[in-house]
């Protein structure tokens, strides 16, 4: 017996992602704020030296974009006050096919 089942997932909105780069003489620290597989909003802080191989990364999830948002403008004040610099990041474009995505999970079920 085969069973066809519809997976309507929420929209993931790419043009919302977020993605600050901070440094400051001897440290780096990007943080991003994007989707997750699951469609639910995340924050990525990844973080380290800049003359070792020293470093981190940190996944926190979201209770929304919005709770996304004031998490980044948060993390924005304190590296300004621990001397930080903001980094110009250039705008990369998703190169996804999310109905090609929707099309291949729905199959899998």
């Amino acid at each position: 017996m085969f069973l066809n089942v519809t997976l309507l997932l929420p929209e993931i909105q790419p043009e919302k992602w977020r993605r600050y780069h901070f440094e400051s003489k001897d440290r780096y620290y990007t943080v991003i704020l994007q989707q997750d597989l699951f469609h639910e909003w995340s924050i990525i802080k990844c973080y380290g030296g800049k003359d070792n191989k020293l470093g981190n990364m940190i996944i926190e999830g979201c209770k929304s974009y919005e709770d996304g948002k004031n998490k980044i403008d948060q993390i924005k004040k304190t590296r300004r006050s621990r001397k930080y610099t903001l980094k110009k990041t250039k705008s990369v474009k998703l190169c996804l096919n999310f109905e090609k995505i929707s099309l291949v999970a729905g199959d899998m079920l």
